[in-house]
């Protein structure tokens, strides 16, 4: 019984912006085949014969696929969803490209959310590139094609052999026949020497159709600063195709709540983001908007949490002045200090004592000034992200660089901060990079607590 793999539909505009989401589960074989639908501005239309079309697609864990798509016969774009394009669970970026001619390009992106599997997936997650290996299997052919004709060289060459035998035979009647003879030899030279030539052009052909494929596969497209950078042959060298290639959000909330109620708002494909108190849960994590109408986590974007006191005892001493008493405090992630306390003449201990001591004990903070003077140019990376600017501010009594921190603004400064992305504290100073036009333009104030 033959295989039965499902189709999806999809349409894609070539001038609007596109919030399409494929839905799929991990290393699912029957995933089958996605349809295109091409649109100009809302207006379907049909693909030409002679275009070309390819799929590629960006995983979360940094593997690419990059696979053969047919333009059909009714004008739609056709291209299979394989086991390995969904090996890795979470939402992937991917895009058709389509070639309408040799100066004349446009990609077409959407989304596949990927739901992991309920028992695991023991596929292991590798780039994927069929059209690179359809293009080695036609230099192959072309390769093939240049040992036929040099065969039927050879073999003509062989049967000139025997008919010359045959003139050598017929001596007798070679002065009658030598006219024509030397003209039939003229003629088998030049067939000869084209035949020849031929086989060389061909075989110089494969050669370099190889070398081009091999130079391909060995550097595919990948995203940098944002967008989509492709290997050009002739610089032998990446360029930048200015196709975008790095998720940005489209609207914030101040809860989830907020963002549930303005659903029916906002189409398939819209990112959100939660910004509300660092110290809520739902802070920074990020949303897709799926093709159900539903919003599906992409994932979370703030820091550590914070650890606070839950309760306090006293274990060992009873006040008596000039003794020291011991007090455990719990912390909220489990842990417990021992605090001494030095009894004075009163014998008395206050709460607020025991809080400053264990704080002292559990943290460090700086109050860090970031002025909108202090931002500049940036191509630091962290992932997939590239900055765009950064600002350096000197902390000098930060001697160790913390290995766990969290972040509040003072006063008003949430809204003077602007968009920024993640911060990098060393020994002596705090460094913050941005990912977004324009840089904050006011300044602003943050509190930098490292937690132990």
């Amino acid at each position: 019984m033959a295989e039965f793999k499902f189709e999806q539909e999809i349409t894609l505009d070539i001038f609007a912006k596109n919030n399409v989401v494929l839905n799929a589960k991990q290393g699912d074989g029957q995933a089958g085949f996605v349809r295109v639908h091409l649109a100009e501005n809302g207006t379907v239309f049909k693909a030409e014969s002679a275009w070309t079309a390819s799929f590629r697609a960006r995983k979360l864990d940094g593997h690419g696929v990059w696979n053969p798509a047919t333009i059909e016969e009714d004008g739609t774009i056709r291209f299979e969803l394989t086991r390995q394009t969904l090996a890795c669970p979470g939402m992937t970026a991917a895009d058709v490209n389509l070639q309408m001619g040799e100066a004349s390009e446009t990609t077409l992106t959407f989304f596949i959310d990927v739901e992991a599997a309920a028992s695991g997936d023991n596929m292991t997650s590798k780039d994927e590139f069929r059209i690179l290996n359809e293009s080695i299997k036609k230099a192959d052919a072309a390769m093939k094609a240049a040992m036929e004709i040099a065969e039927a060289t050879d073999k003509s060459r062989q049967e000139a052999d025997a008919a010359e035998e045959k003139r050598q035979e017929n001596e007798a009647a070679r002065q009658s026949a030598e006219t024509a003879r030397e003209e039939a030899e003229a003629d088998r030279a030049q067939e000869h020497t084209a035949a020849m030539d031929g086989a060389a052009e061909a075989t110089q052909q494969a050669t370099d159709a190889a070398a081009m494929a091999k130079e391909l596969a060995e550097h595919p497209d990948e995203p940098r600063n944002g967008t989509w950078w492709r290997w050009d042959l002739e610089q032998h060298a990446y360029v930048d195709t200015g196709q975008r290639a790095v998720l940005n959000y489209d609207v914030t909330y101040h809860s989830i709540a907020e963002m549930d109620d303005d659903a029916d708002n906002q189409v398939p494909g819209t990112v959100a983001i939660i910004s509300t108190d660092v110290n809520i849960e739902d802070n920074a994590k990020t949303y897709v908007k799926r093709q159900d109408g539903t919003w599906g986590f992409l994932a979370d974007l703030s820091g550590f949490p914070g650890v606070g006191i839950e309760s306090v005892t006293l274990t060992a001493g009873d006040h008596t002045p000039g003794t020291t008493d011991t007090y455990t405090i719990k912390l909220t992630d489990g842990r417990e200090i021992e605090v001494p306390i030095y009894n004075g003449s009163d014998g008395e201990v206050s709460l607020d004592q025991l809080t400053a001591a264990v704080e002292t004990a559990k943290s460090r903070s700086w109050e860090v000034a970031v002025p909108a003077s202090g931002w500049g140019p940036s191509t630091e990376t962290w992932g997939d992200l590239t900055a765009k600017y950064e600002a350096t501010i000197e902390v000098p009594d930060m001697t160790e660089a913390p290995e766990i921190i969290k972040i509040d603004f003072a006063g008003g400064s949430r809204a003077a901060a602007g968009r920024w992305t993640w911060i990098k504290c060393t020994a002596g100073s705090v460094t913050l990079y941005s990912t977004h036009d324009p840089a904050p333009a006011a300044d602003f104030v943050i509190l930098v607590t490292e937690v132990r």
